[in-house]
C-alpha cells in the first residue's frame, strides 16, 4: 500500500520545545522546537518514504468546543512566548519541504487529521495513513489502514499504535477510546468526566458493557454487577460524561484547504531549506538534506573539481613552485584538512607585522586557510612549514560566534552568503568579510596576537606528544579490574542478588524497589519517562542512607577510569615513538579555554588516588624530566583584578593563603583563629561564587544548612562588595549589550539574557558571571604559551633536531603547562618559565606560578621559590 503521513504540528512542536534545552542562534532566536520538529520530520520521511504528506496546526481562535463548554482547556498553563514564536518558523520549514499546511479557524488540528484520514479512506483506498503525534487523542482513529506514530517520551522513544497495540495498551478497541475519556475525564483538556472514576474502573466498565451509553443505562437500571458507589457516581455525573463524549469526538467533515490528492509528496526546495538551516544554525541537519550518496558525490566533484587526482607530494611540489599558494586542493589534503581551502590574498599589514613575515613570503601575501593547524601538521611531516601571519577562517568564525558547535567551511560560506562552489575563491572573499567583522567588534588584535600565533604552537605540541609507560598502564588496568570485581561482590551482597551495575534501570530497581531508598524523604528527580533518576547528582543525595550508594559511586569511578584511560590509552600510543598525541581544540569552549581529545587529558581526576595513579603513566624520555608550571588560583586573581575589590586585592598582595584570609574577613576572626570548617566554606564560595553558586550548592559542598549557607554568602558579599558590584555589572552589561567580554576583548554573546524562558535566562546569567573571569584566565594562559614558546625548539621525541635547547612544551591542561626538559637544565628552565609566566600581563594582583618536576606526571615535587 502507498503511505500518507499526517503530522500533528502543534503536538510535535510542544514535545520538541520541552524535550530539548533552550537552543538559540547567535542573534538570540530560539530554535529548539524548530530543531526537534525538523529532526522528527526528516526521520519520518527517511523511514517511510511516503507518497503523500500533510502537516496540521491549531489556530489561536476559539473552536466549536469552546462555544459548547467555556471551560474547555481552561486549566492549561500558558507556555513561554519562546514556544509560540517558533510556530511560524516551523511552518517555514514545512513549506520549504513543499508539504501542505492544513489549519482552519474553529477546528483543532486533530479534527483536520480525522477529516483527512476519513477522506483518504474514500479517495485513496489503496493508501494507509500514519498519524505522527505526541498525544493520544487520535488513537480513536486507528483501524486496519490507520496507525498512530507516537512519541512515547522525549523525541527518540517511539511507539506505533495499530489495532493490536491499542488493545494491548488499554484493553479496549479504538472506537471505545472516546467513551473511555468521557468516563475518566481528561485533565489536560479540562474535560470533567465522571468524578471518582479513574482509568482502571473506566476500562472495566467498557470491557463489560461495550459503550458509554450502555454503561449509563446499566447504572440507571441498578445493575448489581456495578459497585454501588460507582453506580451513584455514574448517575450523578451523567451529563458530564455525555458532554465529555461530545468534546472528545473528532470531527470528520471539517473543511480542508487541500484535498488528499493535493498532498502528493513533492521534491523539497533544497536551497530554501539550506537557507533556513543556515539561519537556524542546524549544522548537523544540513548534511542530511542530500540523502542520495551519488548526488552528494556529484556535488563534491562540482565544488572541488581539483580533488580527483593528486597526492600530498604533488601538492607540495606545486607549493615550492608557486610561493603565493595559488588555489589547489588535492584529494590527500582534502582528507587531512577536512575540505580546507588554501588561497592567497592581500592583507593590510602594520609595520610591526611586516617584520615577522616569513622570508618565504617577502610579498605582502597572507595565507588564507581553514583549520590551519591540520595543514601545518601535514607540511611538518613533509619537512615543510608555514608560519604566521596567515588567516584561519575557522578561528575567525569562532571568535565572531563562539557559541557554535562546528565551523565547517561550507557553513561559514553560507552564513556569510557566499556560494559554496569554488571554495578556494570563496576563501578569499570570506577573509575580507571576516576580517572586517573582527575589526568592527574589536577582536582583530585578539585574533592576530593570541589565536593565530597559538595555532603553530599547538600543531608542534601535537606532533611532539608525550611518552606513555604502557607496561605500567597494563598493570594498573589489572588492578582496577580486580577492584571492580571486589566491588561487584560487595554490591551484590548488599543488594541480595546479582544484577548489571552498569544498567540505570537495574540500579533503579535495587535502590528504589528492593532497598526502598526513595521513601527516605529525599526528593529525587524524575527522568523524562517519569522514573526516578540514578544520575550522579541524584545518587549524591542518597549518600549515607545505605552503604551500597558509596560502593556504586566507587564502581562507576573505577569503571570509567579503566574504559577511558587504562584500557584506551595503550591503543592510542604511536608505535613509532611510544608517545600519545592528543589534539588541542581551539574552537570548542566559548570561554576561550583549550580542550583536548583523543585522548581527553582535561578530565583525568587529580583529587583522587586512582586519578593520580593514571597520571603516573605519563613519563619523560630517558635523560629528560617532566616540568609542570601551574598558575596558582588564577581565576580568583583575575576576579580581584577585574573587580578592583580592595579587600581581595589586599589579601592577594599580602601573600598569605587566600582562603584563610577570606574566612578571617567573613567570620571576623584573626587568621590564626580560622578553623578547617571556616576555610572549607570560604574556599567553596571563593570558587563557586564566580559561577553563580547559590545557597543550596554551598550547603551541599560544606555540610551547612541552607540558612547557614545563605548567611555566609550574604556576609561574603558584604565583605567583598566590590566583587558583588562587578558581578552585577556583568549581568547588566549582558542585558544592555547582549554580550560580555574578557580583559582582552573576547566576547560571548548572550541573547537569552532577556528571555522570558526562565531556564534559558538563568543559564545566560551564569555565563555572564563566568565568561569575563574564566575567559580572561584562558587568554592569559594562551599569552603565556606564546611568551614561553621561544624557549622551545621543534625536536623529535628522541632529541634530534636543529639547535637543540632541551625544552619541549607538551601539554596544556586547565591552568597548567607541562614541559619535557633535559634533567641538567631543569633548574635553569624553571627560573625562565616562572619569570615569563608571572610577567605575562600586569594585573592589580601578582600572578604566581608553582613549578614542579618529576619523572612522571603523577609524582612531581615543587621546586619552590628560587
Amino acid at each position: 500500500m502507498k503511505r500518507f503521513i499526517i503530522i500533528d504540528g502543534n503536538a510535535l512542536v510542544h514535545r520538541a520545545f520541552h524535550a530539548l534545552p533552550p537552543l538559540s542562534t547567535k542573534e538570540g532566536l530560539f530554535v529548539n522546537a524548530v530543531y526537534g520538529f525538523t529532526m522528527i520530520l526528516m526521520r519520518v520521511l527517511k523511514e517511510y518514504h511516503p507518497e503523500y504528506i500533510a502537516v496540521t496546526f491549531d489556530l489561536p481562535a476559539p473552536t466549536f468546543r469552546h462555544k459548547k463548554y467555556a471551560e474547555y482547556k481552561a486549566t492549561r498553563i500558558k507556555q513561554p512566548q519562546e514556544l509560540y514564536d517558533q510556530l511560524p518558523l516551523v511552518k517555514d520549514v514545512v513549506r520549504a519541504f513543499r508539504i501542505p499546511v492544513l489549519e482552519k479557524e474553529g477546528f483543532e488540528a486533530d479534527d483536520l487529521i480525522a477529516t483527512l484520514s476519513a477522506r483518504i479512506e474514500k479517495e485513496l483506498p489503496d493508501t494507509e495513513d500514519i498519524i505522527v503525534t505526541g498525544d493520544m487523542d487520535t488513537l480513536q482513529l486507528v483501524d486496519e489502514n490507520t496507525r498512530v506514530y507516537s512519541l512515547k517520551r522525549g523525541l527518540s522513544d517511539i511507539l506505533v499504535y495499530d489495532l493490536a497495540m491499542v488493545r494491548e495498551r488499554f484493553g479496549l478497541a479504538p472506537e471505545q477510546m472516546n467513551d473511555y475519556k468521557a468516563l475518566r475525564g481528561d485533565p489536560s483538556d479540562n474535560i470533567p468526566g465522571v468524578r471518582g472514576i479513574g482509568e482502571k474502573t473506566a476500562i472495566e466498565l467498557l470491557q463489560k458493557f461495550g459503550t458509554l451509553g450502555k454503561v449509563l443505562t446499566a447504572a440507571e437500571a441498578g445493575d448489581e454487577s456495578i459497585r454501588v458507589r460507582v453506580r451513584e457516581l455514574l448517575i450523578t455525573y451523567k451529563k458530564d460524561a455525555i458532554l465529555g463524549r461530545e468534546l472528545v469526538e473528532l470531527v470528520k467533515d471539517a473543511p480542508l484547504s487541500a484535498s488528499p490528492l493535493e498532498c502528493a509528496r513533492q521534491e523539497s526546495d533544497k536551497e530554501k531549506l539550506r537557507e533556513l538551516f543556515t539561519k537556524f544554525e542546524f549544522r548537523t541537519l544540513l548534511p542530511r538534506l542530500d540523502s542520495d550518496e551519488k548526488s552528494a558525490e556529484k556535488q563534491k566533484e562540482k565544488v572541488l573539481p581539483a580533488a580527483k587526482q593528486g597526492t600530498l607530494e604533488d601538492f607540495l611540489q606545486q607549493v615550492k613552485k608557486n610561493e603565493k599558494f595559488s588555489a589547489l586542493i588535492t584529494d590527500n589534503l582534502l582528507r587531512l584538512a577536512s575540505g580546507d581551502a588554501i588561497a592567497q590574498a592581500q592583507w593590510p599589514l602594520s609595520s610591526s607585522e611586516k617584520k615577522i613575515l616569513d622570508p618565504m613570503f617577502k610579498s605582502r601575501a597572507l595565507k588564507v586557510l581553514h583549520r590551519a593547524k591540520k595543514f601545518i601538521k601535514a607540511l611538518q611531516k613533509e619537512k615543510e612549514s608555514i608560519e604566521p601571519p596567515f588567516f584561519d577562517l575557522e578561528i575567525a568564525a569562532y571568535l565572531l560566534n563562539p557559541g557554535r558547535r562546528a565551523y565547517e567551511l561550507a557553513d561559514i560560506a553560507r552564513e556569510y552568503h557566499e556560494d559554496t562552489a569554488g571554495l578556494a575563491q570563496v576563501a578569499l572573499r570570506l577573509e575580507q568579510k571576516l576580517g572586517t567583522a573582527l575589526r568592527e567588534v574589536k577582536e582583530i588584535e585578539l585574533f592576530q596576537k593570541i589565536e593565530i600565533p597559538l595555532v603553530t604552537i599547538l600543531s608542534k605540541m601535537e606532533m611532539l606528544g608525550i611518552k606513555i609507560d604502557e607496561k605500567y598502564l597494563n598493570g594498573l588496568s589489572k588492578q582496577f579490574g580486580k577492584r571492580i570485581d571486589d566491588l561487584n561482590k560487595k554490591i551484590y551482597r548488599l543488594a541480595g542478588y546479582e544484577f548489571n551495575i552498569n544498567s540505570p534501570a537495574q540500579i533503579r530497581e535495587v535502590l528504589f524497589g528492593k532497598l526502598g531508598l526513595g521513601d527516605k524523604g529525599v526528593r529525587i528527580k524524575k527522568t523524562p519517562g517519569g522514573e526516578s533518576s540514578t544520575a550522579a547528582g541524584e545518587l549524591e543525595k542518597m549518600r549515607g542512607m545505605h552503604p551500597i550508594v558509596d560502593l556504586i559511586f566507587e564502581h562507576r569511578e573505577f569503571a570509567k577510569l579503566r574504559s577511558t584511560y587504562t584500557d584506551a590509552l595503550p591503543e592510542l600510543i604511536d608505535p613509532r615513538d611510544g608517545r600519545v598525541h592528543t589534539t588541542f581544540n581551539q574552537t570548542v569552549a566559548a570561554t576561550g579555554r583549550l580542550s583536548s581529545s583523543d585522548p581527553n587529558l582535561q578530565n583525568i581526576p587529580i583529587r583522587t588516588e586512582s586519578g593520580r595513579a593514571i597520571r603516573k603513566a605519563f613519563v619523560a624520555e630517558k635523560g629528560w624530566t617532566l616540568l609542570s608550571a601551574d598558575y596558582s588560583q588564577i581565576e580568583l586573581r583575575v576576579a580581584a583584578s577585574l573587580s578592583g575589590d580592595q579587600k581581595m586585592i589586599a589579601a592577594f598582595q599580602d601573600g598569605r593563603d587566600f582562603h584563610t584570609q577570606t574566612a578571617a574577613l567573613v567570620f571576623g576572626v584573626a587568621s590564626e583563629k580560622v578553623t578547617a570548617e571556616m576555610r572549607r566554606a570560604a574556599k567553596a564560595v571563593n570558587f563557586g561564587i564566580l559561577y553563580g553558586m547559590g545557597s543550596d550548592s554551598l550547603a551541599k559542598a560544606t555540610g551547612f544548612s541552607r540558612g547557614q549557607a545563605q548567611g555566609f554568602i550574604e556576609k561574603y558579599f558584604v565583605t567583598f562588595h566590590g566583587l558583588r558590584r562587578f558581578l552585577d555589572g556583568c549581568i547588566k552589561q549582558a542585558r544592555e549589550k547582549g554580550y560580555v567580554e574578557t580583559l582582552f576583548g573576547r566576547r560571548r554573546y548572550l541573547p537569552e539574557i532577556t528571555s522570558g524562558f526562565q531556564r534559558a535566562r538563568a543559564q545566560a546569567e551564569r555565563m555572564a558571571l563566568n565568561h569575563p573571569i574564566q575567559g580572561t584566565a584562558a587568554d592569559l594562559m594562551k599569552l603565556a604559551m606564546i611568551k614561553v614558546y621561544p624557549l622551545t625548539q621543534t625536536l623529535s621525541p628522541t632529541g634530534r633536531g636543529q639547535g637543540e635547547e632541551g625544552v619541549r612544551m607538551l601539554l596544556q591542561v586547565h591552568d597548567e603547562l607541562v614541559f619535557e626538559v633535559k634533567e641538567k637544565k631543569a633548574l635553569e628552565i624553571a627560573l625562565s618559565l616562572r619569570a615569563l609566566m608571572e610577567g605575562v600581563h600586569a594585573l592589580k594582583v601578582p600572578l604566581e606560578v608553582e613549578i614542579k618536576t618529576g619523572h612522571n606526571w603523577g609524582e612531581m615535587k615543587p621546586i619552590g621559590k628560587i
